[in-house]
């Protein structure tokens, strides 16, 4: 009987991984540059570590949204910054959250949204 590895390769966790990581970061990006700023994740742990989104996720996100929209302008808002915490209406109550706000040039407005490991939403 043949093992796992020999089957799907040597590093098939990690690529199943990966590809999933890829997948997630192209369902927040497509959604966000449609401007369609509420919707449910599902199993989204994977891009994150210790409260936060992994930062090249981050990056990631930001680029994409950009390239896909140029009228869309995203950025990570930091929390750890006083002046920062006064963007938003109120903050979300839970340890995973992270807060971005996107300047759209084409209708001249900004939107504040969140994201959690099961869901992303705006202000």
């Amino acid at each position: 009987m043949s093992s796992l590895n020999e089957v799907y390769g040597d590093n098939f966790q990690s690529e199943a991984i990966e590809m999933r990581c890829k997948q997630l970061i192209e369902l927040i990006t497509n959604n966000l540059s449609h401007r369609e700023f509420v919707f449910h994740l599902d199993n989204c742990e994977i891009i994150w570590k210790d409260n936060h989104i992994i930062d090249s996720y981050v990056k990631q996100i930001c680029q994409r949204v950009n390239q896909k929209n140029t009228s869309l302008k995203v950025r990570k808002i930091d929390l750890d910054r006083l002046d920062n915490r006064s963007l938003l209406p109120y903050l979300i109550e839970s340890d995973r959250v992270e807060y971005f706000y996107i300047v759209d040039c084409e209708f001249n407005r900004y939107y504040l949204i969140f994201i959690t490991p099961s869901m992303m939403g705006s202000f």
